[in-house]
């Protein structure tokens, strides 16, 4: 129902579950997938916003379908939170060594491909800019998982930039807005595929 984020250590806990069989945990009344809880304060951009800095996994947390405890909000069981990340082999170590580098995307239950990059630093990872940054990204999503409607850049929790349709299947954009100074900005994509 919330992440309490003054429990968390994050060298432990690098990534955090953004989304589930329970709901969607990106932001307080997020939508249109719907949280279980409403401790506010308690979501992904309450603790970037603390300047919190973690990786998002995704999970399915569910037993069974809609009926199960009355919350899951898929009819489909299986297909309700997956964890995507990028590993240099399958071996166990790559793919520990991808999550405490916090590579990792979630997803509502597609299966997907994404990229995400500012200048030459991969998500995850973290930066300084002395110009623009310049953002870029490539989406994969095969045509059996569905059609990619939107996406969306988040900074520092506000949508800056958006995309429709296959415009969004792959973009560069330079965010000339960025704020300067010494409070660091923090980014992250949004995927909306339609009927979604």
């Amino acid at each position: 129902t919330g992440i309490p984020w003054a429990d968390l250590d994050l060298a432990i806990t690098p990534v955090v579950e953004i989304i589930s069989g329970h709901g969607a945990f990106e932001y307080f009344d997020n939508r249109p997938i719907e949280p279980r809880g409403d401790m506010k304060g308690c979501f992904a951009q309450d603790g970037l916003a603390m300047g919190l800095k973690f990786g998002v996994v995704g999970g399915s947390d569910q037993h069974g379908l809609i009926w199960h405890h009355g919350i899951c909000w898929k009819r489909n069981s299986m297909r309700s939170g997956l964890t995507g990340l990028w590993a240099t082999d399958r071996s166990r170590q790559a793919i520990l060594d991808a999550i405490r580098n916090r590579r990792t995307f979630a997803t509502s239950g597609f299966k997907a491909s994404l990229q995400f990059r500012i200048g030459d630093c991969f998500m995850g990872g973290e930066t300084a800019a002395t110009k623009p940054p310049v953002l870029s990204a490539r989406i994969d999503i095969p045509p059996d998982q569905g059609i990619l409607d939107r996406l969306e850049v988040i900074r520092n929790g506000a949508v800056v930039y958006s995309l429709e349709g296959d415009k969004a299947a792959a973009f560069e954009w330079t965010d000339d807005a960025c704020p300067t100074g010494d409070k660091p900005s923090w980014y992250y994509l949004r995927l909306t595929l339609a009927g979604e």
